[in-house]
């Protein structure tokens, strides 16, 4: 993965540039960014300032490299991400890869003091799966989405209307197809040997990690909260792990590749202590969860950028921006003309 300049202290998107693109256009696209084919050549404008159209860049100005710093590509990633978080269309699809899909009114819940919604969680899931530099034969990774999890714990799949057995049976069935379609789709042939497996949590409006640790043999549970005065470890986090880790079990043991039970009953369940941990930041949750999928390498002692100070904010904002980027401009995402409707409306390119 690059390391442009752009954001500050942070490694960049993954810049993608659509092969073959069909040469007509439709000159209504701003109405209809659905129907717009991307012109095989375009024409860019000569001298144009950068600093256009977006309160949110030029509101967050402080965080980005100077215009003079940056090169052609860095300029074009700052105009796309500037196109997705201005003015257009609430239900405008900026990312699809026929299974997960991100609107922009979406989107914009990575703009700073924003609660992120799962699907841009679930989408960043899926890239970090694509992404060769995150799982290395020595530390197999694999991040789910929030739909396990959800299966298994949050959503009721008969409506109440099944005793409670039945109701668990169909938790624990929706589980495995979910955790099996997520594999499948990611072109993973097994889950067999992988250490460390991610399923992000959403619960009571909050967003945290429960982590299978196959080398250490933990279920450890990653959270950028403390526990609250008063609120006891089953309060919050129930026996969410536990279940989580059983239902695991049986997927593997279907899959052929079952954990005995003197393994099994090595595991212990472990709420990870980190100096970052606070109780003041409640709103950028989704944030934290998404750093922690991406830095953690089954060390409990690691440095993931956040420090508890003030300097946090900014590192927030920055995380906020390069993810979004690194998500609009994925190779995954097959809207490939929003490269070009940005620079049009940046008058980068006639």
């Amino acid at each position: 993965m690059e390391t442009p300049s752009i954001f500050l202290n942070t490694p960049s998107a993954v810049y993608s540039q659509p092969e073959n693109a069909p040469t007509s256009m439709n000159i209504d696209e701003e109405e209809d960014p659905d129907n717009v084919q991307v012109p095989k050549l375009v024409k860019r404008k000569k001298n144009v300032p950068l600093k256009l159209l977006s309160p949110f860049l030029t509101q967050y100005s402080h965080l980005l490299v100077g215009e003079e710093q940056l090169n052609q590509k860095e300029k074009d990633m700052r105009c796309v991400l500037d196109y997705a978080f201005g003015k257009g269309s609430p239900t405008q699809v900026l990312y699809t890869d026929d299974w997960n899909i991100v609107t922009r009114e979406e989107f914009q819940t990575l703009a700073p003091n924003a609660w992120v919604m799962n699907n841009v969680i679930d989408t960043f899931a899926r890239i970090l799966n694509d992404d060769p530099d995150q799982s290395v034969k020595s530390n197999l990774k694999f991040y789910f989405s929030t739909i396990p999890f959800n299966m298994l714990c949050q959503n009721e799949p008969y409506g109440g209307s099944q005793d409670s057995q039945a109701t668990e049976s169909k938790r624990l069935e929706n589980f495995i197809l979910s955790v099996r379609h997520e594999y499948e789709t990611a072109g993973v042939k097994s889950l067999k040997g992988f250490h460390l497996l991610f399923f992000p949590v959403w619960s009571g409006d909050h967003f945290y990690l429960i982590v299978i640790n196959q080398k250490a043999k933990k279920v450890e549970i990653i959270d950028n909260l403390s526990l609250p005065e008063g609120i006891t470890y089953d309060d919050k986090y129930k026996t969410f792990a536990e279940r989580t880790f059983e239902a695991w079990t049986i997927f593997s043991e279907q899959e052929g590749h079952p954990l005995r039970k003197a393994q099994i009953s090595a595991y212990e369940i472990v709420l990870l202590e980190m100096p970052w941990k606070n109780r003041t930041n409640k709103t950028d949750c989704g944030v934290y969860a998404m750093r922690h999928m991406e830095t953690y390498k089954g060390n409990q002692t690691w440095n993931c950028g956040f420090k508890n100070t003030d300097e946090d904010k900014d590192f927030i904002c920055r995380l906020r921006m390069r993810y979004g980027t690194e998500i609009l401009l994925s190779v995954l995402n097959k809207r490939h003309e929003l490269m070009y409707l940005a620079l049009k409306r940046a008058n980068q390119v006639e």
